[in-house]
Parts: C-alpha cells; structure tokens; sequence
C-alpha cells in the first residue's frame, strides 16, 4: 500500500509536469529549464509532488519551477487565494506589500500587486526594499486589510518567500481559508493578468506614501529618549534592507562612534560574504567582528536580510562574547525593567520554547507570563486578545529564543531595528554603571542561578517517521524517572499523569512539552518548513558546571535516539 501510495505521487508529479511542460513550450528558458529535469524521476517529483504550503512564518522554499518551489506561479496563486478571501471579509480590501533584497523579490511584489488588481483589489506596494517590522507599521497606520512581506528572513540565498499579515499588523496565525482557496485556484492565472505600470495606471496599484517610512522611523527613536550614548558600535545589515533605517537612527541618536561593514552595507541577493545570514549563526558574525576588534567597539551588532532579528556580540575582559537569543531577551527585559515608570506594564508573552533567567526576573517583578506556540503569529495573536480586553496597555514585551523582539504594540512582528537600538541604550546605562552586558548576565546568574539552553536539529533523509512523536515521549519518560510532568499539545494536556483539561485552541500542535525536576525543562516539535526535529534543552542549577551536567545527560539521550 505504502509503494503504491507513492507510485501514486510519482504518477501525479509526472502529470503536473507535463502539465507546465505544455503550458510554457512557448517560453524557451521555461521550457528548457523543464526539459532539463525530464529523465529525472527524483527532481520531478521533488518539484512536483505537493503545492506549497504554509509553515510557522508563511509560505516559504527554494526558488525553481514546479509546484513546491517558490516561482511567480506558486505566488501568484497564493496572492490569488488571499484575494479571494479578502473580499469575502471586507467591502473593499487594501494590502499593502513590501520586499527584501532577495533574488526577484521586486519582481514577485509587483506580481502579487498585479494578481490582487486583477481582482479588483487596490494594493499599496513600497518603492524600495523595507524591513519587515515596517511592513507591520504601514498594515496599522494605513488602516489596511491585509499585508504581504515578500522575504525567506535568514535563510540561505536559494530560498524566498511570502508572508501573510492580518489588518492588525500580526502574521496570520490561522491561513486555512487562503490555503482552501490555494487547491482551487489556477497555477496559470499569473498569465493573463495586465502589466504592473497598467495597473498602477488604474489606480489600483499606488506607492506607499513616503511619510509611512519617516513616521516608522520617528515611532522607533521615541522607544528611547536618550541621546549621546557612550557607545562604540560596529554594524552588519548581512546585505539586507535594514541598513538605510538603521543608519538614519543611530546618526539620530548620535552615537560615540558607529561603523558599518562595508562589503555587507548594500544589497546582495547571493550573499556573498554571508552564505547563512541568520543572527543565531556565529558564522553570521564573522566580517562584523573583524571590524569591531579593528575598532575595539563595545559591541557589534547585526540584522537578518528582512530586518525582524538581532545579533549582538558584546566585548568583555578583551574577547567578543556572541549572546545566544535567551541571553539577549534577558538584558534587554531586565534594562526595561529598571528603566519602567508605567507600572500598568505587566504582561510578557514568549513562546513556549523560550526561557531563562527571564522567567526569574518577571517573578520578582510581578510581571504576567503569557507563552505561546512557537512562531510570532501566535505572538501576534496574544496581542490581539489583549487588545479585545482593554488590556493592550499592559503589554510590556514579547520574544522569542530565536532572536526576535518586540518592544511596543505599534507593531506586531517582531523588530530587529527597535531591537538593536535598545540594545545600544542597555548597553550604554549598564557602561555608566562599568557593567558590560556580559556582566548583567552574570549579576543575574549568581542572583537567580545558571541557566544553559541548548537548540538540537536533526533533519531526516525523507519524511519524519510517523510515530516518532510517541515513540520519543515513552522512551524519554522512561530513561527519566524525574519527569514530575508533560504537556502534548497535540492530543491532552496532563501534569503528574493526570488528565487536566482538552486543549482549547481551534488547533492542534505536534509539540511535546517534558518538565522535569530541578528547573529542568525538554521541549520537541517538528520543523514547520523542513524534515526535521527540533529539540530545546533548558537547565537551571546553582553553578555552572552543574547546569552543564545536567545538560549534557539529556542532549546525550537526544542525540542517541535521535538518528534517522
């Protein structure tokens, strides 16, 4: 049954191919392209074998021809979908779209432009590349329907992708009415729509007003009212679009001294000196410390290709200290908190892989934990609860242990380009108590104790295997006898063996969640856009080493049994 299952997809690929093989024989690179692959079982059906579909941050692949890729089809027939659910929930819709500097961003925004005004839905769309945290901005203060990032965030050059905003400024956590609409729709429809400049003609299709850009920029200088801090800072926007708005607020701010890194100050679709231009990548910091030893800068700071992460690198007793997303979440939390006079502050949503000597501190200061399914839609949508409560003042902050941060509800994705100017303001209040933000975290540490998190992935040669959920839940709670509680957010919730309550959620999560005594805690799910596990070990100890220990013991366990 399993063989014939797949003969079945191997049968349906082959058709999908002919299909687009027929369609384009007009269109010689197309066609070419397609007659390249067509002796190649496995490249077909790898193309072929499924449309492409949503993950915990939009629609997101590699870029090439066929059904699963990225290609102005595949956009344009999501854009279609969205459309079409569009005008089933507003009178007259507006988007509004914004790109990165990926290879044919430009070129799928004004695609997706032309789709939307093919249906008579009026679109604004940026004349220049713009972070994701503006997109957010623009959403709420143009009062739009919806929103569309064309971005893969920090993935690698091969990749590009497309992410869906709600008219509240957040990721759409729910996309079941636009990926219902996606099966129905045509793949071809991208052909017979008008020309870009015709529609811009129309009237359908305008530019985003310039003044959205400068109020963005005025709304992020007012989460600091400080100017003239005494820091050294070198800078990376890793090739991406984060460098103009960047420049322009720590000129603003006027900085000790500031410097960018040349060869990754303008935009490189290929990414050249940066092959992996993701913040929790050390690798990523390579050229933006050469230059921060060159200036001996207190710390060096980078940004994802779309703008909506952070790095920092801190320099301490003479050596660069990469802070991992915890670390980063925890100085920026703790300067918030002793800075806060709005007491009204209280709420911090985090996902629920992320931890630390946060959870410590917002104890201590009576802060309100909300935690979320991982991915900052679901972020977003904590907001939005808020919000329809009358409690939006309350908010205080929200992250993720994967570099993101967000600081006020004017947006509601997460924001590398406030990040990194509360980073400078953190460090500058800690320098003028001789503390660097390496030292915060050790204050912290002997205060509340060690806390280490380790992030294992493991990617499968093919499909994850269908029972390796359960198969890791009961052998897990075997080797550890001091398991006092789970969590599986796919099925029940149970603490101590005991059913407490069905999950409320309109959806399911494929997520384990194992606490453990001591402060230990085990966290698994399956990647949203990969065949691959992602496991999150969080310890807690008095000293060091033995947090270590304690460490060591359950990544040891994981990788044994992890082996595809």
């Amino acid at each position: 049954m399993k063989n014939m299952k797949m003969n079945d997809l191997q049968s349906i690929s082959k058709t999908k191919y002919e299909s687009w093989l027929f369609n384009f024989w007009e269109d010689i690179d197309i066609k070419n392209e397609l007659l390249s692959i067509q002796n190649n079982e496995i490249e077909i059906y790898d193309r072929f074998c499924r449309d492409i579909e949503c993950g915990t941050a939009g629609f997101r692949a590699i870029m090439g021809l066929g059904t699963s890729r990225i290609n102005i089809y595949t956009i344009s027939k999501v854009t279609y979908a969205l459309g079409e659910v569009l005008k089933e929930k507003f009178l007259n819709p507006i988007v509004v779209i914004a790109y990165d500097t990926r290879k044919n961003s430009s070129i799928y925004a004004e695609m997706a432009a032309g789709v939307l005004a093919s249906q008579n839905v009026s679109s604004y769309i940026f004349k220049h590349i713009q972070p994701t945290p503006l997109l957010s901005f623009a959403i709420r203060r143009m009062n739009c329907s919806a929103g569309i990032m064309i971005t893969a965030s920090h993935n690698s050059s091969e990749y590009n992708g497309f992410k869906v905003y709600g008219s509240d400024g957040s990721q759409m956590d729910d996309t079941s009415d636009i990926e219902k609409k996606i099966k129905n729709a045509d793949i071809f429809y991208y052909k017979n729509i008008l020309s870009f400049d015709e529609y811009l003609k129309s009237g359908l299709i305008s530019y985003v007003p310039e003044n959205i850009e400068d109020d963005y920029l005025n709304f992020i200088l007012g989460l600091s009212s400080k100017k003239g801090l005494d820091i050294n800072l070198s800078y990376s926007p890793l090739n991406g679009c984060s460098n103009k708005i960047v420049c322009k607020i720590f000129k603003e701010i006027r900085l000790n001294k500031f410097s960018i890194v040349d060869k990754q100050q303008f935009p490189d679709e290929n990414f050249t000196t940066c092959p992996l231009p993701n913040p929790e990548e050390s690798s990523s910091f390579e050229l933006v410390l050469n230059l921060a030893k060159k200036n001996n800068s207190d710390l060096a700071i980078l940004n994802d290709p779309d703008g909506d992460r952070v790095g920092v690198a801190v320099l301490h007793n003479n050596k660069y200290k990469i802070l991992d997303g915890n670390s980063i979440a925890a100085v920026i939390f703790y300067y918030l908190l002793l800075i806060n006079k709005n007491k009204n502050r209280k709420v911090l949503i985090k996902s629920i892989v992320s931890g630390g000597v946060i959870e410590d501190l917002a104890n201590e200061y009576r802060v309100e934990i909300i935690e979320t399914f991982t991915g900052f839609k679901h972020i977003g949508k904590e907001i939005l609860n808020l919000e329809k409560k009358n409690r939006l003042g309350e908010f205080f902050f929200a992250y993720e242990e994967s570099n993101g941060y967000l600081f006020d509800t004017n947006v509601r994705d997460k924001d590398g380009i406030a990040s990194s100017l509360i980073l400078c303001n953190a460090a500058d209040y800690f320098k003028r108590q001789n503390m660097t933000l390496v030292d915060v975290l050790n204050k912290l540490s002997r205060k509340y104790g060690f806390h280490l998190n380790k992030k294992i992935d493991f990617t499968s040669r093919g499909n994850i295997p269908k029972n390796f959920m359960k198969d890791f839940k009961s052998k897990f709670m075997s080797k550890f006898k001091n398991v006092t509680g789970y969590y599986d957010y796919k099925n029940l919730v149970y603490f101590d063996g005991k059913k407490i309550k069905e999950i409320n959620s309109k959806f399911k999560y494929d997520v384990l969640v194992f606490h453990l005594a001591e402060n230990q805690k085990v966290i698994v799910r399956p990647s949203g856009t990969e065949p691959k596990i992602k496991f999150y070990v969080l310890t807690k100890s008095k000293n060091y080493v033995e947090a270590q220990k304690k460490c060591k013991k359950i990544t040891d366990f994981i990788e044994d049994f992890s082996v595809f």
